[in-house]
């Protein structure tokens, strides 16, 4: 643990130099581009893509979100994301130009191993984005990126998360620069990818503020995490972390659904923590606080420095680095790992072996 109380800590600490790790060897400065080793799928199928599937389970599905709304935005593909414990029961629409990817830490778990079988048996080729090399998953792939995260002993998954979501941007615009994305603006998107492990490290040089709300909210029984565009999957992830390692309720949503029924839950009695990172939707967020505090709940919202209006609506506040929309996921993300850690260390509970909970799901 390396004096760490706990290896979910040291793993979330490991994160500036993963995050670092998962991109290093893979950009091509001069050239504005995006190079994978080893990567067995040509060019000339990777540009003809028409559609993709990405498949993946827990924190790898929210990974999976993230990379649809990337993939889109900036290489315009249509990207599907199925849940791999259900997509074994679907029967996939595929072309000769459709990409499927497989998302895993440990590359065994069994729904994702499952779900690539009869698109593999119907001809789809298949990339693994997978941390463990030689795993089922990377062997049974037409081809593999790997995280280079080392490994990750918690239960609770955080820096092959955040390892994930740098590979998947990074390929994002790898397909990008195939299609229609010039090198400036990929230049533009890799550089500020090369400045996140130093936002990071400084949320991990003050993690007493985080400890300080963990210490207030901890009470609560109660949670809804909320966001919208990229903000959204970034809500589910912390939603997850919250309810793996401190076993209480936690609900993810939309921000803009809670009008289509969840409002009717809010009261005082409820927290609600709102990630308001992303530029695009700021207002409309908090146009969504600002009914829940109408009906008294608690909020403490993870927002960009310099944010306006926020501090009016939220009952406290966790002060972010800025960075572009793509890659406010990952301050988020991160603050919301320790809140969570120290929600579950002042319940006292298992952290880095919650109950009932496996690292690898090996069975179906």
């Amino acid at each position: 643990k390396k004096g760490f109380e706990h290896f979910m800590l040291k793993e979330i600490f490991d994160q500036p130099s993963t995050i670092q790790k998962a991109y290093l060897g893979r950009i091509l400065e001069n050239k504005g581009q995006v190079e994978f080793e080893d990567l067995k799928l040509s060019k000339s199928f990777l540009s003809k893509i028409d559609n993709i599937i990405i498949t993946a389970c827990g924190t790898s599905h929210h990974a999976a979100l993230i990379a649809k709304s990337l993939i889109e935005e900036n290489a315009n593909i249509p990207v599907s994301t199925e849940i791999a414990s259900e997509m074994r029961f679907k029967t996939p629409i595929l072309t000769k130009n459709t990409l499927v990817i497989a998302i895993s830490q440990s590359g065994e778990t069994a729904d994702t191993i499952a779900a690539i079988k009869t698109t593999k048996e119907k001809g789809a080729k298949i990339l693994s984005i997978v941390n463990v090399e030689n795993s089922s998953l990377s062997r049974s792939s037409d081809s593999s990126i790997f995280l280079k995260a080392g490994i990750e002993r918690s239960v609770c998954s955080t820096k092959a998360f955040s390892s994930q979501i740098t590979v998947l941007y990074l390929f994002a615009i790898y397909l990008a620069r195939l299609r229609s994305m010039q090198k400036n603006e990929a230049t533009v998107f890799l550089n500020e990818l090369k400045k996140i492990p130093s936002k990071v490290r400084k949320i991990l040089k003050n993690t007493s503020i985080i400890e300080e709300k963990a210490k207030k909210y901890s009470k609560y029984e109660n949670f809804f995490f909320l966001g919208r565009n990229l903000m959204y999957p970034t809500a589910m992830e912390a939603a997850l972390k919250l309810k793996e390692i401190s076993y209480l309720h936690a609900s993810a949503y939309p921000a803009g659904e809670m009008k289509h029924g969840p409002l009717a839950l809010i009261d005082s009695k409820l927290a609600i923590i709102a990630f308001c990172s992303n530029k695009k939707t700021y207002d409309k967020m908090l146009s969504s606080l600002m009914e829940a505090r109408a009906r008294n709940a608690k909020i403490l919202a993870f927002a960009t420095k310099g944010s306006y209006g926020i501090e009016d609506i939220a009952d406290d506040v966790i002060w972010l680095d800025n960075t572009i929309d793509e890659l406010s996921i990952f301050p988020s993300t991160i603050a919301a790992q320790l809140f969570a850690y120290f929600i579950a260390k002042i319940r006292k509970t298992d952290i880095d072996q919650p109950r009932n909970l496996a690292k690898s799901v090996t069975v179906e």
